[in-house]
């Protein structure tokens, strides 16, 4: 059986509010969560002693970091901010220094995602393409992916195998492209408005599950284009998804100031975090799938214990 407690809340842990938030396995007593900052702040995050402790702090940015990506080995992150930089960084000494950076123009680069060996990062645009950026000391856009809808593409998720990318764009519109011919292949049935989140299955990679303005969290079998339940809920519009290692525990965060945790098999919420007063903008389960975190214009880190008592 699951069980859910509000165990722990970092007051103030951005000036302005937070963005994005994102885990790390930095190990027993080490950083376990990377937050960015309205204020273009990017802060790491302890829990070892059962409380959220700052690890570090970075004033990477001199606008707010509107988009933080790690790599899948946990080797490299990268942040997109107002600021207009695409900045990627490194660990050292349990902190992360700057690796590279370019100046993308914030309009070139919106919603950031690695590809499965961390050599290269895909973002949105608001030019109606997906552009993929090397990694390295000096970025560059090796390519853009030009999409089949005249509207800004908001976010971007690579399948686990690294073939193909889903971009999620402002008119609601869901795309597949195929990463070896820049195409689109697929089209999947979208949203009513804006998608915020797009988030694929590592051990089942044709599952996609998505977010979106019009307060719904999809779920798509992209083997077959076909959407096959949604999940009903939020009163407001739903920012972030974030699916456990379990492969079955979905955590979102909305607008209407709350988190909350779905099963995705029985289409049911299970949990419904109000820690919140302000817009929740990010949640993301962390510290081997045992806690769950979120960031809101609150200024607050809140986290949730995730227990399985069976």
């Amino acid at each position: 059986m699951l069980e859910y407690r509000q165990s722990s809340v970092v007051e103030e842990a951005h000036r302005d509010g937070g963005w994005c938030i994102v885990p790390v396995d930095g190990g027993e007593g080490e950083v376990s969560l990377v937050s960015g900052g309205m204020e273009g702040s990017i802060k790491g995050w302890r829990s070892g002693s059962g409380e959220l402790r700052e690890g570090f702090r970075v004033d990477g940015h001199s606008l707010g970091v509107v988009s933080l990506a790690r790599s899948r080995d946990g080797a490299r992150l990268a942040t997109m901010s107002l600021d207009g930089y695409l900045k990627l960084w490194k660990w050292e000494d349990g902190e992360v220094v700057e690796e590279g950076k370019v100046d993308a123009n914030v309009a070139e680069a919106w919603g950031l995602c690695f590809n499965p060996d961390g050599t290269q990062i895909a973002s949105g645009s608001h030019s109606f393409r997906v552009n993929i950026w090397s990694c390295g000391e000096e970025p560059t856009r090796e390519s853009s992916l030009k999409s089949e809808r005249g509207s800004m593409v908001m976010n971007v998720a690579y399948s686990p195998d690294g073939r193909l990318i889903a971009a999620g764009s402002s008119d609601g519109s869901i795309q597949l492209f195929d990463v070896e011919s820049g195409s689109v292949s697929t089209k999947l049935p979208g949203h009513a408005l804006t998608v915020r989140s797009l988030k694929f299955s590592t051990t089942e990679p044709d599952i996609l599950i998505t977010s979106a303005d019009d307060q719904m969290i999809n779920i798509y079998d992209t083997r077959n284009s076909q959407l096959t339940s949604n999940l009903q809920g939020h009163n407001g519009f739903v920012f972030s998804v974030d699916l456990h290692d379990d492969n079955v525990r979905i955590a979102s965060a909305s607008a209407d100031k709350t988190v909350k945790v779905w099963d995705r098999r029985a289409k049911e919420c299970n949990f419904t975090s109000k820690a919140h007063d302000d817009l929740v903008w990010g949640a993301c389960f962390f510290d081997n799938g045992s806690k769950l975190a979120s960031i809101s214009d609150d200024k607050r880190i809140c986290v949730v214990d995730c227990t399985n008592t069976a």
